[in-house]
């Protein structure tokens, strides 16, 4: 087994100094280069687990940048931090024909932190060639050693869309006592087993795109993870077997870091001190926290894991997820208020926590408060979502309660349906001239308040100027906007908008020809995709109601009004309908999508219906002037 591992290693090593000319694009098949900005080709991965605190891992990997948009493939990153340690980098250049034009110089690494101008030990070694003509190939090898073994390097062999592999592997070698674990994720390559080594291989991976009304990495590519179930980081070891486990070993690394000053524990009661509901002091304690911190990222050793003590973030006001989430749990306690610190998969391209399968793939932590009658969810990091709201950042999914019993696995809220809507009201003043002087109300709650978020951090210049961008017409002039805010657990915001359009309407010597929908037309059509492969999925459903009052010029009446259009589907409905009285026009406007997520031979199905209330969000009135 050492003269296999002795060789793969030499093998990585030398590949690079002694060929000079490899990789020819001539070699490329033709379906490789399909739908392709760059084509991976040879990816050699292994990784060498020596023992608790040790593990090696060994890359080397060519890649053909086919055009400009595949360029960023060509410059090389390597992450590190202080438990980690890189070595044997070197690389090469390669033009169209397999011709060495270059190989790498020490002077053309470079060495900053991944975390520009924040707190954090993270640092990133890169290149970056700049090469005019394409295609070309780029091909690094190098070396990291890792003191700790919570984080195996996954396999992750295409990494991203539009991206083709030859031929890539992965090897982990476990030489040690720990007991291996693997989960893989839409794997079509081979595994085998040699002694002590998993061998997996992929070849002749076309590149593909990503699919229209799916965001989700995940349903795509193949990946491979491995965990062992006992571990140590930074000099702390820990047990993964179980989420119970694993659960333990965070709570003990914030065990004695919820000790908050004499002087702050006095102020926080007496915040509360005439406030006998649970619910309202937390509230209030929520407010205390956001007016007191703002988020700064830190991420420094065991820091990535360890929040930082509550008399820290006391002192200095500032502090990440983790510290951030512990010293609000640390300020309820003060209160006698339970709560629980909590990891999530965040973001919308998140990982769905696998609950057979620990592995952490966490990448935040927020607060959970269990109430006798409900559950609140707190996101310590916003100075500015209301008490118990949390967006599609961290919403619906299961995370990770860190109890004193270990990991509890728990689900966060949902949103339905008719909690998030947009009612918007508007008045238009046409002239005789076409010109419209408009008016517009827009509450917005649920899910859709976090689109109004930013007209609450923002400067008035940047406001203005967000506001003009999304009206998406011709010829606005601002002439005033402002915002309500309305926080509780389920907010709302409202919108008011006054601006002039020039020539909204079109004029004939008798005619006057109004579009209907002013603010609020649908505008996405859904390419064609030949045998879909990924489901189509709809996180959040939502509801959109607008009525619009024209007011028109004298002596109109209707000559050709739109009928009224009705669409009714599994996945959302649809209703528009233009009215006329007393010299006003009322188009009235219903839009509900509904969340769910739908097989791929649903989706011309979905597509159809988009182009529907495309084409009904079009529609003009005409409207002929009485002699």
């Amino acid at each position: 087994m050492k003269k296999l591992i002795l060789f793969t290693s030499l093998l990585i090593a030398t590949v690079i100094g002694f060929s000079q000319t490899k990789f020819p694009v001539a070699d490329i098949a033709e379906n490789m280069k399909k739908n392709a900005d760059a084509i991976v080709r040879v990816s050699e991965e292994n990784v060498l687990l020596n023992d608790r605190q040790n593990l090696v891992y060994q890359v080397h990997y060519a890649i053909t940048i086919l055009n400009k948009a595949g360029e960023k493939y060509a410059q090389l990153e390597i992450p590190y931090d202080k438990s980690s340690k890189i070595s044997d980098i070197s690389g090469a250049i390669f033009d169209k024909n397999g011709k060495l034009v270059k190989k790498l110089k020490n002077s053309e690494i470079n060495d900053v932190s991944y975390y520009e101008g924040l707190y954090s030990d993270n640092r990133v070694k890169y290149a970056k060639p700049l090469i005019p003509n394409f295609p070309y190939t780029v091909e690094y090898s190098y070396e990291i050693q890792s003191f700790q073994t919570l984080f195996i390097p996954d396999w992750n062999p295409i990494g991203n869309f539009r991206v083709s592999v030859e031929n890539a592997s992965y090897n982990i070698t476990n030489s040690s006592t720990l007991h291996l674990r693997f989960l893989e994720n839409k794997f079509t390559g081979k595994h085998q087993s040699v002694e002590k080594s998993e061998i997996w291989s992929l070849m002749n991976f076309e590149a593909i795109e990503r699919e229209e009304l799916n965001n989700n990495s995940n349903d795509y590519f193949p990946r491979v993870y491995p965990v062992t179930d006992n571990f140590s980081m930074d000099g702390n070891p820990g047990n993964f077997s179980t989420w119970q486990n694993f659960g333990l070993w965070c709570k003990q690394l914030s065990d004695g870091l919820d000790i908050l000053p004499e002087e702050s524990v006095k102020k926080i009661k007496n915040l509360v001190a005439n406030v006998s509901d649970d619910k309202e002091k937390a509230r209030i304690l929520y407010e205390y926290m956001q007016s007191k911190t703002h988020y700064v990222s830190i991420q420094v050793g065991i820091g990535k894991f360890q929040p930082f003590s509550a008399e820290t973030v006391d002192r200095n006001g500032y502090g990440d997820c983790k510290a951030l989430s512990n010293y609000m749990n640390s300020i309820l306690k003060v209160a006698g208020i339970n709560s629980y610190y909590t990891l999530v998969s965040a973001g919308t391209d998140y990982k769905p926590m696998n609950t057979d399968f620990p592995i952490s793939e966490f990448n935040h932590a927020m607060l959970c408060i269990p109430f006798k009658n409900d559950t609140t969810w707190l996101e310590c990091t916003s100075q500015y979502h209301p008490f118990g709201y949390i967006g599609d950042f961290t919403v619906n999914r299961n995370v990770l309660l860190i109890t004193d019993e270990g990991g509890k696995i728990a689900h966060t809220k949902s949103y339905k349906t008719e909690d998030n809507t947009q009612n918007r009201k508007i008045e238009a003043q046409i002239d005789s001239a076409g010109n419209a002087v408009v008016t517009s109300v827009c509450d917005y709650r649920g899910l859709l308040y976090e689109d109004i978020i930013p007209a609450f951090i923002y400067s008035k210049d940047d406001i203005k100027k967000n506001i003009e961008s999304s009206l998406d017409l011709q010829n606005v002039k601002i002439n005033s906007f402002d915002y309500q805010n309305y926080k509780s657990i389920m907010p709302s915001a409202v919108e008011n908008l006054n601006f002039t359009i020039k020539n909204y309407a079109s004029l004939s010597q008798t005619r006057l020809f109004l579009p209907l929908n002013i603010l609020n037309k649908h505008t996405v059509l859904l390419k064609k995709i030949e045998n879909r492969k990924t489901d189509i999925i709809f996180h959040h459903g939502h509801i959109e109601y607008d009525t619009v009052y024209y007011l028109i010029p004298p002596k109109y009446k209707p000559e050709i009004f739109p009928e009224s259009v009705d669409y009714s589907t599994v996945y959302g409905n649809y209703h528009s309908e233009t009215l006329f009285s007393d010299g006003k026009v009322t188009y009235i406007r219903r839009l509900q999508m509904n969340a769910g997520t739908y097989p791929p031979e649903k989706y011309n199905e979905i597509k159809d219906f988009y182009k529907s209330i495309y084409d009904a969000d079009k529609k003009n009135c005409v409207l002929i002037r009485e002699m």
